[in-house]
């Protein structure tokens, strides 16, 4: 957003312009104050024009069925006042890192989740009616997204999921109530979607795999970046099988011609069953959308549906006459 203070000199008083960019990032006059012979009783103005226009959501989408607004998270390391990460390491033993994935996460989830509530966009008269989505993306450790993401639907809806097998070998996905979360001296409700005020949220949108190993991946496929490269992609993607209770692995050599990736590829819409502007499922088409209904969590999943992934990238450097090869790793 930019505000302008303008001099009109026919009538010589001030008035200010907030403009902001439109569908085709032009710039355009969204809204004018109201002249004044005062260029500080106008400057004044444009400041809470400006101000209130700014606290906008990051992107707005044009859909055929309606605009939607998306508003960008982070999940960061915690520091402290002298901006000192101190970020708890992740445990590795079982018990330990149990909790760390029950407990600490929910908090990790919550603590931006809240945190954006408290803008209140919905209030906006240009936002106002319409879907808001948030979507966030974990950076609080390296990795973070390859293995905790299952850690925020659980969150979101408050409340854990239990993979059962019954006499007949048929798979059971129990569902339980959670209580708060707590971590330390810190405890915060578990169910995001539940707590006062995020009825205005219609969404929340994750992406474990949206992260610099995919840009190296799309780039590669649109034949920019040296042919040299070799990169292979393993990961996990969703198992179609309705008795299935773990993903399936894959395993993509980005080179071969018949390799194909989109951006929307392992995105994970996750629907509010309390949102007071529900959004429609047409939103994103190509992700996978999660509805929470009758203590279970209803999903539509494409037929390719990473749930997180690795890329090796191995370059070759000429050393004089010879050629040898290094693994310059990616995570997505």
């Amino acid at each position: 957003m930019l505000g302008v203070l303008m001099l009109d000199l026919a009538d010589e008083d001030f008035a200010g312009v907030v403009l902001g960019r439109d569908a085709r990032r032009r710039f355009r006059a969204v809204t004018v104050s109201a002249f004044s012979d005062s260029r500080d009783t106008a400057r004044a103005s444009l400041e809470v024009d400006l101000d209130t226009w700014s606290r906008m959501p990051d992107t707005e989408f044009w859909q055929f069925w309606g605009d939607v607004f998306v508003e960008a998270v982070t999940v960061n390391p915690t520091t402290n006042l002298a901006g000192i990460v101190i970020e708890p390491d992740v445990p590795l033993e079982r018990h330990g890192f149990k909790e760390y994935y029950q407990e600490y996460m929910p908090i990790k989830w919550g603590s931006p989740l809240t945190s954006k509530l408290k803008k209140a966009y919905w209030n906006l008269p240009h936002v106002k009616g319409k879907p808001i989505v948030f979507a966030i993306q974990d950076f609080h450790v390296p990795r973070a997204m390859t293995f905790l993401s299952h850690s925020l639907p659980p969150y979101l809806y408050g409340v854990s999921f239990t993979a059962l097998y019954d006499e007949n070998e048929r798979l059971i996905v129990k569902a339980t109530s959670r209580g708060p979360h707590t971590w330390g001296f810190k405890t915060i409700e578990s169910g995001f979607f539940n707590l006062p005020g995020s009825g205005n949220v219609s969404a929340v949108l994750a992406n474990p795999t949206a992260t610099i190993s995919k840009f190296n991946r799309m780039a590669y496929v649109a034949g920019l970046g040296s042919r040299a490269v070799h990169m292979i992609c393993v990961g996990s993607c969703h198992d179609h099988d309705d008795n299935a209770a773990l993903p399936k692995r894959f395993k993509f050599v980005v080179n071969d011609p018949r390799y194909s990736e989109t951006w929307v590829e392992g995105a994970n819409v996750y629907h509010n069953p309390n949102a007071l502007v529900p959004l429609d499922d047409s939103f994103l088409p190509g992700a996978a959308h999660h509805h929470f209904e009758n203590r279970q969590i209803r999903s539509s999943i494409p037929r390719f549906h990473p749930y997180e992934s690795e890329t090796v990238i191995v370059a070759p450097d000429r050393i004089g006459e010879g050629l040898q090869t290094h693994r310059l790793g990616g995570l997505s």
